[in-house]
């Protein structure tokens, strides 16, 4: 069921179907939440029985990417507190305990980041662009909102530090923007079943 609204919800967010890939994947939101509350014993009687008797709550990036679509949709629709929300939403899973830093994701990061700048959550914002700029050091358009940003919250400290970031210093102003395109590439992970066999 997670799956199956995730993909339905990414191939309506691909046809500019906003609203309807949000049902979606606030559906695959919802059946993961539900999962993640069922009983330890449950869990534990459908792993020894069988594979195919658990659902599937999503993999951890999964879970994230959720968050992710939702968050890109209400930005495209304009609708800044529901971005807010799920922005942190991704963000608490990806601050997890003892996630890898290879399940870190600076996409979402970038993403929570603009929901927060745009809303004028300063702090948070900066927090945010400062995560992206140490996952993805190449990444230049963290430079400029963290140089903006370091002054409008007294991070004079910072300045010279981000000044030697890659990138243009050009940030947005009331007679310009900064235009975002997200391309999305590459193929989905297949899912394949293992069965493992227990002894009696």
């Amino acid at each position: 069921a997670v799956l199956a609204a995730m993909e339905r919800g990414t191939a309506l967010h691909m046809a500019g179907r906003y609203e309807e890939s949000n049902a979606e994947f606030l559906k695959a939101s919802a059946r993961i939440r539900d999962l993640e509350t069922k009983s330890a014993t449950k869990e534990t009687a459908g792993l020894l029985y069988s594979d195919i008797a658990r659902d599937y709550a999503g993999e951890p990036h999964e879970r994230v990417l959720v968050h992710t679509y939702l968050l890109m949709n209400f930005l495209i629709l304009d609708r800044g507190e529901e971005a807010l929300v799920e922005a942190r939403r991704a963000l608490k899973l990806l601050d997890e305990k003892d996630r890898p830093d290879s399940l870190q994701d600076p996409f979402t990061r970038y993403l929570a980041a603009i929901a927060f700048d745009i809303r004028g959550a300063d702090d948070d914002a900066y927090i945010e662009f400062k995560k992206v700029a140490k996952l993805a050091p190449a990444f230049p358009y963290a430079k400029a909102p963290l140089l903006r940003l370091a002054r409008k919250t007294n991070r004079a400290e910072d300045l010279a530090r981000w000044k030697a970031l890659p990138g243009p210093e050009t940030d947005f102003a009331p007679d310009h923007g900064v235009l975002v395109a997200f391309v999305q590439v590459g193929r989905s992970p297949v899912k394949k079943e293992r069965a493992t066999v227990l002894p009696p």
